[in-house]
Protein backbone atom coordinates (compact mmCIF):
# COMPACT_ATOMS: atom_id res chain seq x y z
CA UNK A 1 0.00 0.00 0.00
CA UNK A 2 2.83 2.26 0.53
CA UNK A 3 4.64 1.58 -2.52
CA UNK A 4 0.69 2.83 -4.58
CA UNK A 5 0.80 5.53 -2.56
CA UNK A 6 4.66 6.44 -3.58
CA UNK A 7 3.53 5.43 -7.11
CA UNK A 8 0.75 7.58 -7.34
CA UNK A 9 2.96 10.43 -5.59
CA UNK A 10 5.50 10.42 -8.91
CA UNK A 11 2.43 10.34 -11.68
CA UNK A 12 1.16 13.69 -9.81
CA UNK A 13 5.10 15.14 -10.08
CA UNK A 14 4.77 13.86 -13.68
CA UNK A 15 1.61 15.43 -14.10
CA UNK A 16 1.52 16.82 -17.54
CA UNK A 17 -1.11 19.15 -16.25
CA UNK A 18 1.73 21.16 -14.05
CA UNK A 19 3.37 22.53 -17.08
CA UNK A 20 0.21 23.79 -18.75
CA UNK A 21 -0.13 26.11 -15.06
CA UNK A 22 3.10 27.58 -15.74
CA UNK A 23 2.70 27.91 -19.34
CA UNK A 24 -0.38 29.79 -18.63
CA UNK A 25 1.26 31.83 -15.90
CA UNK A 26 3.94 32.95 -17.83
CA UNK A 27 1.67 34.02 -19.99
CA UNK A 28 -0.24 36.04 -17.94
CA UNK A 29 3.47 37.67 -16.72
CA UNK A 30 4.01 38.32 -20.27
CA UNK A 31 0.67 40.22 -20.69
CA UNK A 32 1.45 42.10 -18.07
CA UNK A 33 5.31 43.14 -18.87
CA UNK A 34 3.38 44.17 -22.30
CA UNK A 35 1.15 46.84 -20.52
CA UNK A 36 4.15 48.51 -18.93
CA UNK A 37 6.15 48.79 -21.85
CA UNK A 38 3.97 49.02 -25.05
CA UNK A 39 0.33 50.25 -22.96
CA UNK A 40 2.52 53.02 -20.79
CA UNK A 41 5.00 54.68 -23.04
CA UNK A 42 3.49 54.44 -26.49
CA UNK A 43 -0.07 53.55 -26.25
CA UNK A 44 -0.80 56.28 -23.62
CA UNK A 45 1.35 58.49 -25.09
CA UNK A 46 -0.92 61.54 -26.44
CA UNK A 47 -2.48 61.17 -23.28
CA UNK A 48 0.42 61.75 -21.25
CA UNK A 49 1.30 64.72 -23.45
CA UNK A 50 -2.18 66.27 -22.71
CA UNK A 51 -1.37 66.20 -18.96
CA UNK A 52 2.10 66.95 -18.64
CA UNK A 53 2.80 70.66 -18.10
CA UNK A 54 5.43 72.47 -20.34
CA UNK A 55 7.76 72.66 -17.32
CA UNK A 56 7.72 68.62 -17.10
CA UNK A 57 6.04 68.27 -13.96
CA UNK A 58 2.97 65.71 -14.51
CA UNK A 59 -0.06 66.27 -13.04
CA UNK A 60 -1.18 62.98 -11.75
CA UNK A 61 -4.53 62.54 -10.40
CA UNK A 62 -6.24 65.36 -12.27
CA UNK A 63 -9.60 64.67 -11.98
CA UNK A 64 -12.36 63.89 -14.31
CA UNK A 65 -15.90 65.21 -13.99
CA UNK A 66 -18.00 61.39 -13.84
CA UNK A 67 -20.41 63.77 -15.68
CA UNK A 68 -19.24 63.30 -18.85
CA UNK A 69 -18.81 59.74 -18.28
CA UNK A 70 -22.63 59.18 -17.54
CA UNK A 71 -23.85 61.00 -19.90
CA UNK A 72 -21.43 58.75 -22.53
CA UNK A 73 -23.28 55.32 -20.91
CA UNK A 74 -26.61 56.61 -20.56
CA UNK A 75 -26.83 57.92 -24.12
CA UNK A 76 -29.35 56.32 -26.24
CA UNK A 77 -27.07 54.27 -28.40
CA UNK A 78 -25.26 52.55 -25.52
CA UNK A 79 -28.63 51.60 -23.62
CA UNK A 80 -29.62 50.26 -27.05
CA UNK A 81 -26.55 48.01 -26.87
CA UNK A 82 -27.27 47.23 -23.18
CA UNK A 83 -30.39 46.20 -23.97
CA UNK A 84 -29.78 44.26 -26.89
CA UNK A 85 -27.56 42.29 -24.87
CA UNK A 86 -29.66 41.73 -22.00
CA UNK A 87 -32.79 40.23 -24.44
CA UNK A 88 -30.45 37.82 -25.93
CA UNK A 89 -29.13 36.74 -22.60
CA UNK A 90 -32.33 36.76 -21.88
CA UNK A 91 -33.32 33.95 -24.51
CA UNK A 92 -30.81 32.24 -23.48
CA UNK A 93 -31.11 32.42 -19.57
CA UNK A 94 -35.39 31.34 -19.69
CA UNK A 95 -34.86 28.80 -22.22
CA UNK A 96 -32.68 25.40 -21.72
CA UNK A 97 -30.07 26.61 -23.96
CA UNK A 98 -28.24 27.82 -20.41
CA UNK A 99 -28.74 24.82 -18.90
CA UNK A 100 -27.74 22.41 -21.97
CA UNK A 101 -24.45 24.53 -22.25
CA UNK A 102 -23.41 24.26 -18.90
CA UNK A 103 -24.33 20.10 -18.61
CA UNK A 104 -22.20 19.64 -21.76
CA UNK A 105 -19.34 21.12 -20.95
CA UNK A 106 -19.35 19.83 -17.31
CA UNK A 107 -19.67 16.57 -18.90
CA UNK A 108 -17.06 16.56 -22.43
CA UNK A 109 -15.05 19.07 -21.38
CA UNK A 110 -13.82 20.27 -17.72
CA UNK A 111 -10.51 18.86 -17.21
CA UNK A 112 -7.84 19.16 -14.42
CA UNK A 113 -6.20 21.62 -17.20
CA UNK A 114 -9.46 23.41 -17.35
CA UNK A 115 -9.44 23.90 -13.41
CA UNK A 116 -5.72 24.72 -13.12
CA UNK A 117 -6.64 27.48 -15.71
CA UNK A 118 -9.48 28.85 -14.02
CA UNK A 119 -7.10 28.89 -10.47
CA UNK A 120 -4.97 31.15 -12.38
CA UNK A 121 -7.68 33.61 -13.74
CA UNK A 122 -10.12 34.01 -10.98
CA UNK A 123 -8.32 35.75 -8.88
CA UNK A 124 -8.62 39.08 -11.06
CA UNK A 125 -12.01 39.10 -10.50
CA UNK A 126 -11.88 39.10 -6.99
CA UNK A 127 -13.01 42.42 -4.91
CA UNK A 128 -9.91 41.80 -2.74
CA UNK A 129 -7.24 40.62 -5.52
CA UNK A 130 -8.95 44.01 -7.46
CA UNK A 131 -8.50 46.42 -4.58
CA UNK A 132 -4.77 45.14 -3.96
CA UNK A 133 -3.80 45.56 -7.55
CA UNK A 134 -5.76 48.86 -8.13
CA UNK A 135 -3.61 50.52 -4.36
CA UNK A 136 -0.44 48.82 -6.19
CA UNK A 137 -1.13 51.07 -9.45
CA UNK A 138 -1.77 54.04 -7.65
CA UNK A 139 1.47 53.33 -5.20
CA UNK A 140 3.46 53.32 -8.34
CA UNK A 141 1.89 56.19 -9.92
CA UNK A 142 3.09 58.31 -6.94
CA UNK A 143 6.41 56.77 -6.99
CA UNK A 144 7.29 57.43 -10.71
CA UNK A 145 5.37 60.71 -10.66
CA UNK A 146 6.73 62.94 -13.14
CA UNK A 147 7.83 60.28 -15.37
CA UNK A 148 6.22 58.69 -18.00
CA UNK A 149 5.32 55.63 -16.85
CA UNK A 150 4.14 57.19 -13.61
CA UNK A 151 1.78 59.04 -15.51
CA UNK A 152 0.50 56.26 -17.43
CA UNK A 153 -0.15 54.19 -13.95
CA UNK A 154 -2.23 57.35 -12.99
CA UNK A 155 -3.99 57.47 -16.05
CA UNK A 156 -5.20 53.94 -16.08
CA UNK A 157 -5.78 54.25 -12.14
CA UNK A 158 -8.35 57.18 -12.78
CA UNK A 159 -10.08 55.43 -16.10
CA UNK A 160 -10.47 52.21 -14.06
CA UNK A 161 -12.05 54.10 -11.51
CA UNK A 162 -14.51 56.11 -13.35
CA UNK A 163 -15.01 53.02 -15.19
CA UNK A 164 -16.64 51.12 -12.01
CA UNK A 165 -17.93 53.99 -10.74
CA UNK A 166 -19.79 54.39 -13.77
CA UNK A 167 -20.54 50.51 -13.91
CA UNK A 168 -21.04 49.26 -11.10
CA UNK A 169 -24.63 50.75 -10.03
CA UNK A 170 -26.15 49.03 -13.45
CA UNK A 171 -24.37 45.76 -12.44
CA UNK A 172 -25.86 45.86 -8.68
CA UNK A 173 -29.19 46.56 -10.43
CA UNK A 174 -29.21 43.95 -13.58
CA UNK A 175 -28.10 41.41 -10.77
CA UNK A 176 -31.14 41.62 -8.36
CA UNK A 177 -33.81 42.09 -12.07
CA UNK A 178 -32.14 39.25 -13.52
CA UNK A 179 -32.89 37.59 -10.16
CA UNK A 180 -31.27 33.95 -11.05
CA UNK A 181 -29.75 31.56 -9.35
CA UNK A 182 -25.74 29.60 -9.70
CA UNK A 183 -25.62 26.06 -11.93
CA UNK A 184 -25.73 24.19 -8.84
CA UNK A 185 -29.98 25.27 -8.54
CA UNK A 186 -30.54 23.83 -12.39
CA UNK A 187 -32.51 26.47 -13.10
CA UNK A 188 -31.06 29.15 -15.18
CA UNK A 189 -34.01 31.07 -15.50
CA UNK A 190 -34.74 35.19 -14.08
CA UNK A 191 -36.65 35.37 -10.91
CA UNK A 192 -36.80 39.00 -10.69
CA UNK A 193 -35.03 39.78 -6.79
CA UNK A 194 -34.87 36.19 -6.09
CA UNK A 195 -31.49 36.01 -6.23
CA UNK A 196 -28.15 38.50 -6.99
CA UNK A 197 -26.52 35.93 -9.63
CA UNK A 198 -27.81 36.92 -12.69
CA UNK A 199 -24.76 39.22 -13.72
CA UNK A 200 -21.08 38.20 -13.11
CA UNK A 201 -19.57 40.16 -10.93
CA UNK A 202 -16.54 38.96 -10.99
CA UNK A 203 -16.55 39.02 -15.17
CA UNK A 204 -17.19 42.48 -14.74
CA UNK A 205 -14.68 43.51 -12.52
CA UNK A 206 -12.39 41.65 -14.72
CA UNK A 207 -13.49 43.00 -17.46
CA UNK A 208 -12.25 46.78 -15.89
CA UNK A 209 -8.90 45.68 -15.73
CA UNK A 210 -7.91 44.22 -18.74
CA UNK A 211 -10.18 46.40 -21.18
CA UNK A 212 -9.06 50.02 -19.56
CA UNK A 213 -5.87 48.20 -20.20
CA UNK A 214 -6.65 47.35 -23.76
CA UNK A 215 -7.96 51.05 -23.98
CA UNK A 216 -4.61 52.93 -23.61
CA UNK A 217 -2.74 50.43 -25.73
CA UNK A 218 -2.52 51.70 -29.77
CA UNK A 219 -0.66 48.65 -30.85
CA UNK A 220 -3.45 46.38 -32.51
CA UNK A 221 -2.09 42.93 -31.93
CA UNK A 222 -1.29 43.74 -28.25
CA UNK A 223 -4.78 45.66 -27.66
CA UNK A 224 -6.24 42.05 -29.06
CA UNK A 225 -4.04 40.03 -26.40
CA UNK A 226 -5.99 41.91 -23.86
CA UNK A 227 -9.03 41.92 -24.83
CA UNK A 228 -8.89 38.03 -25.07
CA UNK A 229 -7.42 38.17 -21.57
CA UNK A 230 -10.12 40.16 -20.54
CA UNK A 231 -12.65 37.21 -20.93
CA UNK A 232 -10.54 34.54 -18.82
CA UNK A 233 -11.93 35.30 -15.21
CA UNK A 234 -15.58 35.33 -17.26
CA UNK A 235 -14.57 32.05 -18.63
CA UNK A 236 -13.16 30.71 -15.27
CA UNK A 237 -16.12 31.24 -13.74
CA UNK A 238 -17.95 29.35 -16.06
CA UNK A 239 -15.74 26.31 -15.58
CA UNK A 240 -16.13 25.93 -12.05
CA UNK A 241 -19.62 25.96 -12.66
CA UNK A 242 -20.06 29.02 -10.67
CA UNK A 243 -22.03 31.04 -13.71
CA UNK A 244 -24.22 30.57 -16.80
CA UNK A 245 -22.70 31.12 -19.65
CA UNK A 246 -25.63 34.30 -20.15
CA UNK A 247 -24.75 35.26 -16.34
CA UNK A 248 -21.00 35.10 -18.07
CA UNK A 249 -21.36 37.13 -21.26
CA UNK A 250 -23.70 39.17 -19.62
CA UNK A 251 -20.79 40.75 -16.79
CA UNK A 252 -18.40 40.72 -19.16
CA UNK A 253 -20.87 43.34 -21.53
CA UNK A 254 -21.79 45.32 -18.71
CA UNK A 255 -17.91 45.90 -18.49
CA UNK A 256 -16.88 46.62 -21.91
CA UNK A 257 -19.72 49.14 -22.29
CA UNK A 258 -18.46 50.78 -19.34
CA UNK A 259 -15.09 51.39 -20.37
CA UNK A 260 -16.31 52.59 -23.70
CA UNK A 261 -18.19 54.87 -22.15
CA UNK A 262 -15.52 56.33 -20.01
CA UNK A 263 -12.97 56.82 -23.15
CA UNK A 264 -15.46 58.25 -25.21
CA UNK A 265 -16.60 60.43 -22.97
CA UNK A 266 -12.94 62.23 -23.37
CA UNK A 267 -14.25 63.32 -26.52
CA UNK A 268 -17.45 65.44 -24.80
CA UNK A 269 -14.57 67.81 -23.12
CA UNK A 270 -13.43 70.61 -25.18
CA UNK A 271 -10.91 73.97 -22.95
CA UNK A 272 -12.48 77.42 -24.00
CA UNK A 273 -9.53 79.99 -22.88
CA UNK A 274 -9.17 83.60 -23.57
CA UNK A 275 -5.88 84.16 -26.44
CA UNK A 276 -3.85 87.70 -27.11
CA UNK A 277 -2.97 87.68 -30.57
CA UNK A 278 -0.12 89.15 -32.15
CA UNK A 279 -1.92 92.10 -33.51
CA UNK A 280 -3.49 92.94 -29.63
CA UNK A 281 -6.77 91.19 -31.32
CA UNK A 282 -8.56 89.62 -27.83
CA UNK A 283 -10.18 86.49 -28.51
CA UNK A 284 -11.27 82.86 -27.50
CA UNK A 285 -9.53 79.43 -28.65
CA UNK A 286 -11.52 76.40 -28.59
CA UNK A 287 -9.75 73.09 -28.57
CA UNK A 288 -10.51 69.16 -27.67
CA UNK A 289 -9.19 68.04 -24.43
CA UNK A 290 -8.49 64.83 -22.91
CA UNK A 291 -9.57 65.14 -19.13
Amino acid sequence: MLRAKRETKGMKKSNPFIYSTLIIKLFLKLCVVSFILVAIPCGANSTIQSETSSDNTCNIFIPHSLKNDYIAFYRTSNLVKLASGFALMAVMANTSMDQSITDWYQKHIRSSATNGFSRVFKPFGSKDKVSITYLGINAGALLLRCTTLGCGLAIYSERFLEALVVGLPPLLVTQRLTGSSRPSSHCSHWHPFRQDHGVSGHTFLSALLFLTAAEMISQPTVKNIFYGVSTFTGLSRFNDNSHYLSQVILGWWLGYLSVKAVFSSKALSFTISPTVYQNGAIGVTISKALN
